[in-house]
């Protein structure tokens, strides 16, 4: 059976957290599935389940019921209090953390030809020049912060006015991913979901972006049963068949698939089974959420000193209804303040240690309040040692994915005007993402200088390690060693007087002797 549009358009990624399982064997039975959406409310302060009144109560009090001369009636109603809550973006400073050290460095470009020529060095200088140009560093972030908030993402290359271009598919846009793989776990076809407004249906209309290893067709849906041709793919080849057959589950063809021009197909899917980021410490942030929410409350009713008066009083003050004197009619009247009351050293160490718990649990440090000036590297990397763990699990997750985008890239850009298809073929280079940790630019810098003084360190390895290295940095230090040799002979030639000879005469004089 071929496979259709409505299938490729109902698979999906799932995401699941596991529940306590007693010694039972089966993995299934013993988990509940997390939505992409959950994923997003989590990421938004204003959709924490502290909002949330079924989760946190309102305070409810009974109320009498006056009639029309403000007297009771005897009756009561329920009234609704509402409650201090607190909601704390931890989720998103967590993702901004991860990130920072994941894409806070660019993406560093390893050549295997131990000895390039000029044209192979010319080509990856070019390749390296492309990748900024193309803004492939913003295509990184992209892609990670889709995998790091949502759970996956799928990388897009692709032609457009015969220049490479790129899109970041991700639930964070609002596209649903629907990635089809075959019996040994290869994408085979990809279907991005979306939904768009149809000016000559006049309402928002479903489409799918269906990607093959040859083209990319666009489907619409509709519940006209004659609304146009529909389409299927094979299970062996993948490859599409058009027919005049309408579509029972109501998918057509928008446009005839269109060629993408790739010789694989230019998706790069990428799921993380955890889900996001926080997930390992999301019951903690409700929990934090939930003393803080307590917190608050109880700040209302006893922050504040409370007065107690004794005796008939009246109370003197502004027409803003300030008091400024009470005036006591009999001597037994007495007025003083109740101390508010401390929180207790209990409650104050919940926060603290659930707040421990949750940067300990998402490998999440913060910057220490007062950092004694310039600081050694050795103290900085001991310092953000989790970030800079999580930093290269990362790494290691990420680099395969990368790997197939590079090539893309490549694949891609070759085919730009002025680039040649050949040499890009023959480039053998990979890309490897470079952790960033926070560093002494100056420290950096002297040792790079130690290590060439001292012989170890070559120039080319240093210009490329340096933080201050242009892409094209051998092309400039060349060029300038070439123009500080012609300024060194010109001036050389400039202080020689001159005799009248010339290299003919000087040739004579030399054969006449």
């Amino acid at each position: 059976m071929p496979i259709t549009s409505d299938q490729i358009y109902n698979q999906r990624e799932r995401f699941y957290r596991n529940l306590p399982n007693r010694g039972f064997q089966s993995k299934k039975l013993f988990r509940r599935e997390v939505y992409q959406a959950e994923f997003l409310a989590e990421l938004d302060p204003d959709g924490h389940k502290i909002n949330d009144p079924t989760y946190y109560e309102d305070i409810k009090k009974e109320m009498p019921i006056l009639d029309g001369n403000g007297e009771p009636t005897g009756k009561k109603r329920l009234v609704e209090v509402p409650i201090e809550r607190v909601a704390v973006p931890l989720q998103k400073v967590i993702l901004e953390k991860h990130l920072t050290h994941l894409c806070g460095d660019k993406i560093k470009f390893i050549h295997h030809n131990l000895n390039p020529s000029d044209s192979e060095a010319e080509t990856f200088m070019k390749f390296k020049q492309g990748w900024d140009k193309r803004n492939m560093e913003t295509a990184k972030f992209d892609f990670c912060q889709s995998v790091k908030a949502c759970g996956d993402a799928a990388f897009c290359a692709y032609m457009e006015n015969k220049q490479f271009a790129y899109r970041v598919f991700s639930f964070l846009k609002g596209d649903g991913l629907h990635p089809v793989f075959d019996a040994k776990g290869k994408l085979r076809l990809f279907g991005r979901s979306f939904t768009a407004y149809d000016f000559e249906r006049n309402e928002d209309v479903p489409y799918m972006e269906v990607w093959d290893g040859k083209y990319c067709t666009l489907l619409s849906y509709s519940t006209d049963s004659k609304a146009g041709k529909s389409i299927v793919w094979d299970t062996k080849t993948f490859l599409p068949t058009l027919s005049d057959t309408p579509d029972t589950e109501g998918w057509f063809v928008v446009d005839a698939p269109v060629p993408h021009g790739f010789t694989t197909m230019p998706i790069v899917y990428l799921k993380n089974e955890d889900g996001a980021c926080w997930s390992a410490v999301q019951d903690l942030i409700d929990k934090l959420e939930l003393a803080l929410s307590q917190l608050f409350e109880n700040n209302k009713a006893y922050a504040f000193r409370i007065m107690i008066i004794k005796g008939d009083v009246e109370v003197q003050g502004t027409l803003a209804g300030q008091a400024r004197a009470l005036l006591f009619n009999n001597e037994e009247g007495d007025a003083k303040f109740m101390e508010r009351a401390d929180a207790s050293s209990s409650f104050e160490l919940q926060l603290k240690e659930t707040l421990k718990y949750i940067l300990m649990g998402s490998f999440t440090v913060l910057p220490p309040e007062t950092p004694a000036g310039d600081l050694p590297g050795v103290t900085i990397k001991i310092m953000y040692s989790p970030a800079i763990e999580q930093g290269l699990n990362d790494k290691n997750f990420y680099n395969k994915s990368f790997d197939t985008i590079i090539s893309l890239f490549k694949e891609g850009y070759a085919m730009e005007e002025g680039n040649s298809v050949s040499d890009f073929k023959k480039l053998d280079l990979r890309g490897d993402i470079s952790i960033y940790v926070h560093q002494n630019d100056n420290e950096i810098t002297n040792n790079l200088v130690m290590g060439v003084t001292s012989g170890f360190t070559s120039k080319e390895t240093a210009s490329e390690v340096s933080v201050y290295s242009a892409a094209d940095e051998q092309n400039r230090l060349k060029k300038q060693k070439e123009q500080e040799q012609k300024d060194e002979r010109e001036a050389l030639a400039m202080q020689q007087p001159y005799d009248g000879m010339n290299k003919t005469n000087t040739q004579r004089k030399i054969a006449a002797e």
